[in-house]
């Protein structure tokens, strides 16, 4: 008896204290995300991918994966109060509320009220028929619309007058309404209702939906569901409960499953492959019991509106989730194991293990022969004993039946447990946190357990006694991880060998390892990602994986391979899944976090397991979770773009004075034009995917500016200022996390060019800049012909110059000036005045270098001039027997070194002056030669005190008047020819002296062009 009690105990002990339930991937949207009111009673998805949610009070929610806009009696809706969505073939918008029909276009809304007297008509649904024929269900009956008028169908067919709940057109074209008074089949001519005499549950008809098979499923308020197999009516879900239940609404999915939205028992999901019925209420994860409508979006999510709790989104079962709602003992899973039997154990919080066996949880605490701990790790021996290594207690080893402590006192080097694993000789290998490592052996004899415990620790080479993980390798080596100085491995239980940074580890700080099919050992750090390196080697390297090949974090708690051999990763952000090669690279890294429908999102060291069936179990801080490989299916459906906003100048389009080229749900009409300095425009878009809204990421390009698409990236906007004219299309198009990309959404727009760059400007800019070009050709050679002309005049003057230098130094020296000079001198030799003779001599040698030297020069100094002059008056002074004197006056602004004029330009005229003046005067005769500057001439006199002109022309001596006058001719070509450039003086003026009545000299006065 006693021991019967003791089993009832231990039943009743283990039983679970609540119901268990799975927590599905459900994600909530709420008044405190951006939902307008949380009665959500329709939702829609349009053709651009917006979901539509109509509240109870609040308006209209728009939901574009990221946020919620609303739509308010303030923007022009009939009413807050709504209860049914629809889009029509034209993709407007209708919306039906309390009190009328609202129309939107994506721009404005159109707001349409039915009345029956004074009262407004409420519009419960709206459809449009194959035929384009509007349908609309109401308060007072149907009502048709045929895109101009309104008809009242009830008055007119004598129909149901009263509330309609569903409008249904099969596939046949044939339409069903749904009515508080049955279901009504509408043909051509006949109107056939349905009621429970027909074998209906319940009249009060709520919603319609067909299945693939052309069958109709109705839901009723009270009567649960009927399906309609064209002959006969059947009650689905007797054995569910479902005969009693208040169908708010029936929906079919694309998988051919059929869901329930109902009054109190939230979702329900009936499975055409085994009839059965799956039940998701708020203990799995829906917001509210009160489920009002579903929907399937295109990406196979389901939406789940609410009375109360908002909008629920199911994402399937890819993910599992369970926490304390489902049976967990505590959120926090420190360490989860699936035995040899397939049951699932868990530590979770500090409240001892959990086993879970597929239906319902049993917790082991300090209630029925365990503590109330926290429990790191969890292993099975050789023998089927479950090894639970706890926080600070040592090791619970259960048997099935019961559980035996191993802690300190038997032997153990330390009590916090951090992995334990079993070799293949039937030893267990204890990692502790500070004790180093323990191999166990355990000892079963006459009924007793005893335990023999080998520490092997730092001062037997471990490299640190604070080991966080344990390995086993093929060869049987031991691997272990520590806190801060890397890993190594045992080997035949003396050999120890370590590894740190020096050999390649990224980080010391070593949280998990584990070696895969292909004899490679992976590490798993703080802060340092992961290594892998090929143990099976001599010399062992280690290679490095990173957020440069794609993880989310470096900050690694686990490592996890999966049937695939694939890496799983566990880190706070979520766990990373890595697709590796035949080689072990990187070929995809996948992130999965609380988007994905991972919501426990950090995990917990060393936290994983695999099963018999594939599916990993993960524990983190915030419940168990498992992941189905079979639920992963990729996402091939491309995120839906639209472009919602072009801006002017910072300033939306249809703020502007072109807002009449935007079209229904801004669209931009064919032919924008905009001037040349409306060029800075802006373009916000979104590419909607409600599989994972975050992960979208987009490229665009102008064209007509560029050429290439710009980089991915998640920036959903795009620049573009100081536009030249032109014409431009922008094309941007999104991809999903996946990469699976949409086809371009575009706008096409002209920028005018300027009036100056018109073609009217330019064709008038190209014949004037002609004409200019040929004008200024024209000129140009005018130009150049006269240059050529002024070129030959140039050097037909430099040659006639040359020539006439020629002529003058020929002429440069009288015959009988240079006998007189040489005579004189031999006359002072005779009379032994050598004197003199040599000081002559000197003087005429010089005067004939300085000749010579002057000679081969266009133009020399003045003071060059002057000296040669000079040598000259000196020579003929003393030929004459001092007959004359001379002097020279300079002007002293004269830069003697700075003047250039032709050679020997003035000695004809001094040597004129002393043969024809001074030659027959009685008196001592006086010659002077003057320098001034007049402006770029040099100016000067050679003055003369002898007879004159007129009295030595009665002198004959034509000899001499021959030299004299073919002397003066050229000099006076030469000057002629130095002066032409159009002055009016005389280049050369010889001026009489008189007097008193009487001839007193000569003044010569030439005018040289200087330099």
């Amino acid at each position: 008896m006693v021991r019967v009690l003791y089993y009832i105990w231990c039943f009743l002990v283990l039983l679970p204290l609540f119901g268990t339930a799975q927590q599905f991937n459900f994600k909530t949207y709420s008044v405190g995300d951006g939902l307008a009111q949380s009665q959500v009673y329709t939702i829609l998805e349009d053709s651009r991918g917006y979901l539509w949610m109509g509240t109870r009070g609040g308006g209209l929610s728009r939901f574009d994966g990221i946020g919620f806009t609303t739509f308010t009696v303030a923007d022009g809706l009939i009413d807050n109060y709504i209860i049914c969505l629809y889009e029509d073939d034209e993709q407007n918008l209708w919306i039906g509320t309390n009190t009328g029909i609202s129309r939107y276009d994506g721009n404005d809304f159109e707001n349409i009220t039915l009345k029956k007297g004074d009262y407004e008509v409420a519009i419960s649904c709206i459809m449009q028929d194959k035929a384009g024929m509007y349908w609309l269900g109401t308060s007072y009956g149907v009502y048709r619309f045929d895109g101009k008028d309104f008809h009242h169908f009830s008055e007119k067919r004598n129909f149901f007058k009263s509330h309609i709940s569903c409008i249904h057109e099969d596939q046949q074209g044939t339409l069903w309404v749904g009515s508080d008074k049955g279901l009504s089949k509408v043909g051509k001519d006949t109107i056939i209702t349905y009621t429970t005499s027909d074998g209906l549950n319940n009249r009060r008809v709520r919603s319609l939906t067909e299945d693939k098979a052309g069958h109709l499923w109705i839901g009723t308020y009270g009567g649960g569901v009927n399906v309609y197999d064209g002959t006969s009516f059947k009650i689905i879900g007797e054995d569910y409960g479902l005969v009693d239940g208040v169908i708010n609404s029936v929906t079919a999915d694309s998988n051919g499953e059929i869901w329930l939205a109902m009054q109190d028992d939230g979702v329900c999901r009936w499975n055409p492959i085994d009839s059965s019925f799956t039940y998701l209420k708020e203990v799995d994860g829906l917001s509210n019991n009160h489920a009002r409508t579903v929907l399937e979006d295109s990406w196979g999510n389901h939406w789940f509106g609410t009375s109360g709790g908002g909008v629920s989104k199911y994402f399937g079962q890819q993910f599992v989730h369970y926490n304390e709602r489902s049976g967990l003992s505590g959120r926090y899973v420190y360490s989860v194991f699936k035995d040899s039997k397939n049951r699932l154990w868990m530590g979770a919080s500090g409240r001892g293990v959990s086993m879970y066996n597929d239906t319902s949880f049993t917790h082991f605490n300090a209630d029925n022969g365990f503590l109330n701990i926290k429990v790191k790790e969890i292993a099975e021996d050789h023998r089927g004993r479950l090894w639970f290594g706890t926080e600070g207690n040592g090791i619970g080893i259960y048997d099935g039946h019961h559980f035996n402590i191993l802690s300190r006192k038997d032997g153990l080097s330390g009590n916090w447990i951090r992995d334990v694993l079993a070799d293949r000789k039937g030893y267990m290998w204890v990692a502790t946190a500070g004790g180093g490592i323990n191999k166990v052996r355990v000892i079963d004899t006459l009924g007793t357990t005893r335990f023999q415990c080998k520490v092997i620790r730092q001062k037997q080479g471990l490299a640190k006694d604070r080991v966080n993980a344990l390995s086993l390798d093929k060869w049987g080596r031991i691997w272990y991880a520590t806190d801060g100085r890397g890993i190594g491995y045992i080997e035949n239980d003396s050999i120890i060998v370590n590894f740190d940074h020096t050999h390649g580890l990224s980080n010391n700080n070593v949280r998990s390892i584990v070696e895969d099919a292909f004899g490679n050992l992976w590490v798993g750090s703080a802060g340092g990602a992961i290594n892998r390196a090929y143990i099976y080697e001599d010399t062992i390297r280690f290679d490095r994986f990173d957020h440069t090949d794609g993880l989310r974090s470096t900050n690694v708690y686990l490592l996890q391979f999966d049937q695939q051999h694939n890496l799983w990763v566990g880190s706070e952000s979520g766990v990373d899944l890595m697709l590796l090669d035949m080689e072990r690279n990187v070929v995809e890294v996948k992130h999965y976090g609380k988007s994905e429908g991972f919501v426990g999102i950090e995990t917990c060291q060393n936290a994983s397991c695999i099963d018999r069936e594939g599916n990993l179990w993960f524990g983190t801080i915030n419940g168990l979770t498992q992941y189905n490989p079979n639920n992963n299916v990729k996402n091939v459906l491309a995120p839906k773009t639209n472009i919602t906003n072009i801006s002017l100048f910072y300033e939306p389009l249809t703020s502007t004075n072109y807002n009449g080229w935007i079209g229904p749900w801004g669209v931009v009409k064919p032919g924008l034009v905009l001037p040349h300095n409306q060029n800075h425009l802006s373009f916000d878009f979104i590419g909607i995917n409600h599989k994972n809204p975050e992960k979208v990421t987009y490229q665009w390009m102008l064209e007509g500016s560029e050429e290439t698409w710009r980089p991915p990236t998640s920036k959903s906007d795009a620049t573009y200022s100081n536009l030249p004219h032109g014409e431009f299309t922008f094309k941007v198009r999104s991809a999903n996390e996946d990469g699976i990309w949409s086809e371009p959404v575009t706008v096409s727009f002209t920028i005018t060019p300027p009036w100056w760059k018109t073609w009217w400007f330019l064709t008038g800019s190209i014949g004037l800049g002609i004409l200019l070009i040929v004008l200024v050709f024209m000129a140009r050679v005018r130009r150049v012909k006269r240059k050529v002309k002024e070129e030959q005049e140039r050097l037909t003057l430099e040659k006639d110059l040359i020539q006439l230098e020629q002529k003058a130094l020929r002429l440069q020296m009288n015959p009988h000036f240079i006998f007189n000079a040489l005579n004189s001198i031999q006359g002072s030799i005779t009379e032994n005045d050598h004197k003199t003779a040599r000081y002559q001599l000197a003087k005429f040698s010089k005067l004939m270098r300085a000749i010579l030297e002057n000679s081969r020069e266009s133009l020399i100094t003045l003071e060059d001039e002057v000296n040669t002059l000079e040598y000259y008056l000196a020579l003929e002074k003393f030929s004459s027997d001092n007959q004359f004197d001379y002097t020279f006056h300079i002007d002293p602004n004269i830069d003697q070194e700075e003047p250039l004029i032709p050679p020997m330009m003035i000695q004809p005229f001094v040597e004129n002056a002393i043969i024809h003046g001074m030659k027959h005067l009685h008196k001592k005769g006086h010659i002077e030669v003057a320098f001034q500057r007049h402006g770029k001439r040099l100016v000067c006199e050679i003055t003369d005190n002898g007879i004159g002109r007129e009295k030595a022309g009665n002198i004959k001596s034509q000899q001499d008047q021959r030299h004299k006058s073919t002397a003066l001719i050229v000099t006076q070509e030469r000057l002629d020819i130095l002066n032409q450039n159009g002055s009016t003086e005389k280049s050369l003026e010889i001026i009489d002296l008189i007097n008193n009545g009487t001839p007193s000299g000569t003044k010569v006065v030439l005018r040289i062009p200087i330099e």
